[in-house]
């Protein structure tokens, strides 16, 4: 189940971030006024995440050029995952074809 901050319209819901999704606008995309913006992706019970896949807004030049991972178990204690020792930020370099 995908949930957020919040949602610029119904066209760009929480549910449309999945991956290669084309329905609504291509993809989720927030209040422009949301200074705190988050998208929770709620796998249902404990599971070993062993990879992220990051794209653009389908039929768009829209994407995310950065974002920090947080993980709980509670939905309500939220820690940053550390990779090496430090806080995992992801910097993310798109190309247009």
């Amino acid at each position: 189940a995908f949930t957020s901050s919040s949602v610029f319209t119904s066209g760009y819901a929480p549910g449309y971030a999945k991956l290669n999704k084309r329905g609504g606008a291509g993809g989720w995309s927030p209040l422009d006024s949301d200074h705190y913006q988050w998208l929770q992706v709620d796998l249902g019970s404990r599971k070993q995440v062993t990879a992220i896949a990051t794209q653009g807004r389908y039929s768009s030049s829209d994407w995310t050029t950065r974002y920090r991972l947080l993980y709980s178990d509670t939905g309500r204690n939220w820690k940053p995952y550390h990779q090496d020792g430090n806080i995992w930020v992801s910097i993310i370099i798109m190309h247009k074809l």
